[in-house]
């Protein structure tokens, strides 16, 4: 057997097929079930607003910490960054462009999620089954239950894609509204305003 190490186009080929096999992994070879995903997710947030208590209500820096931590590394943020801007407008970005929205909207994605953890006040975390429809599937939705200690139950929905062996979250979802098409909303309506670059200015002062 001949192996050709020092040929680049040989490695370039390898390299390619490598990433894209770890792109196409199927949902079936991710590490832990979709549902076990999000209450394992669940229970590491609830564990952390535990321990912090009262303090966390008054402490920006503490539920940024938080959802940087905890939150952050399930989202598969380079996905939404491009999917909130759609195909389109992302395709006539600059890598540079791309890259500074990307750490923009990443940051702004933190402060929306640090902003609901300072509302918890020892609430509950239902998460369903993951329904048969989506087994064996890539993309998957689970869905679950916020209940707050006076009984009010809100809808969670958690929209996910299996990526290189482990799941990561695409959009979120809260008594119906998605996070994702939210934002989507916000800036189709800036960008028809004004530039790439007055949204980001924007989205930095948010």
């Amino acid at each position: 057997m001949r192996i050709l190490i020092n040929n680049n186009q040989y490695i370039i080929k390898i390299g390619y097929s490598i990433t894209l096999l770890l792109l196409l992994i199927p949902a079936a070879y991710a590490k832990i079930s979709p549902d076990n995903f999000v209450k394992e997710l669940s229970s590491e947030l609830l564990q952390e607003l535990d321990m912090h208590g009262d303090k966390i209500k008054n402490n920006n820096s503490l539920a940024h910490s938080i959802a940087k931590r905890v939150v952050l590394p399930r989202i598969d943020v380079i996905g939404m960054s491009r999917s909130v801007l759609g195909r389109k407008v992302w395709n006539t970005m600059s890598s540079g462009q791309q890259e500074e929205f990307t750490v923009t909207f990443t940051d702004l994605i933190v402060k929306t999620y640090s902003k609901s953890l300072k509302g918890y006040n020892n609430d509950e975390i239902k998460v369903f089954p993951v329904h048969k429809r989506y087994l064996g599937r890539n993309r998957v939705v689970i869905k679950s239950l916020l209940i707050r200690k006076r009984g009010q139950k809100i809808k969670l929905k958690y929209r996910m894609i299996a990526k290189g062996g482990s799941w990561k979250i695409y959009d979120f979802s809260v008594s119906g509204i998605s996070l994702l098409q939210n934002f989507r909303t916000q800036f189709t309506r800036e960008l028809s305003r004004g530039s790439l670059d007055d949204l980001i200015d924007k989205m930095k002062k948010r």
